[in-house]
């Protein structure tokens, strides 16, 4: 299965189209849909990073997946996250997606809006690994043992 085509602008108002613009070999791709899912993306980041270091070749992406709102709203909402992310780094790897979420949701086979979801994707977007939810160890180990089997071979 492939990960959808999908406008974004990241915090550093760089334009996207995901998953084809990603600049990993390999990216990790964390979708959200709540603002209170963020905490959710928290969990994963720092053991997300580890796997980063341990394997070069690979980025993580954060996309804050959001209905389509009219420019002011985009503005604000952007203003807001950026505020609230001082490391420019971070900025530069938090991609926002206004999108028509129902059709999104629909090419991924997600079940619900109420939970985030991670992806592993290749350079033409084929999803390796997915994952979903607060951070959890068995998770992590699976997307790990992916990562050392794909990225041997690469």
């Amino acid at each position: 299965m492939k990960f959808p085509s999908v406008k974004a602008t990241s915090l550093t108002n760089k334009s996207y189209t995901v998953p084809r613009d990603l600049e990993g070999e390999y990216n990790v791709v964390i979708t959200a849909f709540k603002q209170w899912q963020q905490d959710w993306v928290d969990t994963w980041i720092p053991s997300l990073q580890g796997l980063a270091y341990q394997h070069p070749q690979v980025r993580v992406y954060e996309m804050p997946t959001m209905s389509r709102f009219n420019g002011i709203y985009r503005f604000m909402i952007d203003n807001g996250m950026r505020a609230g992310i001082p490391d420019k780094a971070v900025r530069a790897a938090t991609l926002c997606a206004y999108i028509d979420i129902p059709p999104f949701a629909q090419a991924l086979e997600l079940p619900t809006s109420d939970t985030i979801y991670l992806f592993l994707l290749d350079r033409s977007g084929e999803i390796l690994w997915r994952g979903q939810g607060r951070f959890d160890a068995p998770q992590l180990a699976d997307l790990a043992a992916v990562l050392d089997r794909v990225t041997v071979s690469a």
